[in-house]
């Protein structure tokens, strides 16, 4: 959501302090996951849809979250179809607060989407970059099937605003 309103990096101004003053940072991991919230989102939409308007917007937008860039994502085909933006919200959410029961943190700054699992890498605490792997999968796989079972297009009928 910070995103949609272009204010996402004013996290940077209490993650990246605590990161370097603390040596790691809860706050970092859990930007991360929402990518992969819509990318299983996404390739949900792709697979289900009959539109092929939306085929076309849904596949690369699949690849771009991927690569952590959701804008396409949100403003193609979440934000036209409100329900799949809460669904992004509530899978993030859920990983989250698992994510921070079980305490994963970044140690140092890292890319977006797949190249942000650099972030977890620690030789003191292993188990880092395992609880954040199994996180990243869990969010795609929640948020794919939660759109998969939520889809409702329809095969000749308009599903994205034009």
């Amino acid at each position: 959501v910070l995103v949609l309103f272009g204010v996402h990096f004013m996290l940077a101004t209490i993650i990246y302090p605590l990161l370097f003053a603390t040596g790691s940072s809860f706050l970092l991991p859990l930007t991360c996951i929402s990518s992969f919230a819509i990318m299983g989102i996404t390739f949900a939409m792709f697979l289900r849809s009959k539109d092929q308007k939306v085929k076309e917007v849904a596949f690369p937008a699949t690849v771009s979250a991927l690569f952590g860039i959701t804008e396409p994502a949100m403003y193609g085909l979440l934000l036209p179809q409100p329900k799949y933006m809460a669904i992004a919200c509530v899978a993030s959410g859920i990983v989250g607060a698992v994510m921070g029961i079980v305490n994963v943190v970044a140690y140092q700054p890292a890319g977006l989407g797949i190249f942000s699992v650099t972030m977890a890498l620690s030789d003191q605490n292993p188990s880092n970059i395992l609880y954040f792997v199994v996180a990243m999968a869990a969010a795609t796989v929640l948020g794919f099937i939660a759109a998969f079972i939520a889809y409702r297009g329809k095969a000749g009928e308009q599903e994205l605003a034009a």
